[in-house]
Order: structure tokens, then C-alpha cells, then sequence
């Protein structure tokens, strides 16, 4: 156990907290399943990762390239930039190798894509909120201004 921790770091145990619990506990299936309640993943994904977090690395590349689990909760949260950062340090990737990457995982599952649009407008709408307070206080001192300078 000692042994996994240190050859771990918090971008490669990427597993829900709960679930590295469970799993530290040898109870795998509950580590599984809090996984793919967590993020969303199908049951291989899910189980390749617990198993990734019980060895001490990130889930294996089987055939197709996979992002790593903590590049998915950045997803699911609408951070882009951030999943493709992840992936990259993840995989020892180029930038553009690890966009394509994140890119095709947001296509190949449509869940995470919808929980990605979902949070990116939540997002969106925030910024919508600022913009018009502001435009309108920058109009009010450019009028101020323009009294003030007669």
C-alpha cells in the first residue's frame, strides 16, 4: 500500500475518493461501481481504472487512446483546456495529440458530452450576468466624464 501511494500523484489517482476507499478496503466491485456513478464511464472504463489506481498508474491505452479519469470529471465539469492539460501530462502528449484525443472521447461518449455542454452553458450564463452591469457602469462614467471635462 505504501508503495502505491508514492508512485501516485493526484493527477494520476484520479478515482473518486470514495472509490479509493472502497478499493483500498478490497472491495472492488463498490470501488466500480461509486466510479462510474461519479463519472459517468462504462463499466470496462470504470474497472480499468480502479485497477490503474490499485497498480499505481493510469489506466492502460487499449487500442484507442483513453483520457485519464480526472481529464473526464474536468469534462463533465466544462473545462476543456483543462482535460486536454491532463491528458497530455497524462500521456506525455503534444498539445494537439491530446486535443484530438479529448476531442474523440467527447464524441465516442455522448453522456460526458451532454454533462460537458450542460456545464460549459452554466458557465456561459455566469459571465452573461457580469457583462451588462458592467457595459452600463462604463457608460455611467463615460457620462460622468463628459460633464465633468464642460
Amino acid at each position: 500500500m505504501q508503495l502505491r501511494q508514492t508512485a501516485m500523484n493526484s493527477r494520476t489517482a484520479s478515482i473518486p475518493t470514495e472509490a479509493q476507499r472502497a478499493a483500498d478496503r478490497g472491495d472492488l466491485i463498490e470501488a466500480i461501481k461509486i466510479t462510474r456513478e461519479v463519472t459517468n464511464l462504462g463499466l470496462k472504463d470504470a474497472k480499468d481504472a480502479v485497477e490503474a489506481y490499485l497498480h499505481g498508474h493510469t489506466p492502460a491505452k487499449s487500442g484507442r487512446v483513453e483520457v485519464p479519469l480526472s481529464a473526464v470529471v474536468s469534462l463533465q465539469e466544462g473545462n476543456l483546456i483543462e482535460a486536454i492539460r491532463q491528458t497530455r501530462e497524462a500521456g506525455r502528449l503534444q498539445l494537439k495529440e491530446s486535443r484530438d484525443i479529448v476531442l474523440a472521447y467527447l464524441e465516442a461518449h455522448p453522456p460526458v458530452r451532454e454533462q460537458y455542454q450542460a456545464a460549459r452553458k452554466l458557465r456561459g450564463v455566469g459571465w452573461r450576468r457580469f457583462i451588462l452591469p458592467l457595459v452600463l457602469v462604463l457608460l455611467a462614467i463615460a457620462v460622468v466624464l463628459q460633464f465633468v471635462k464642460k
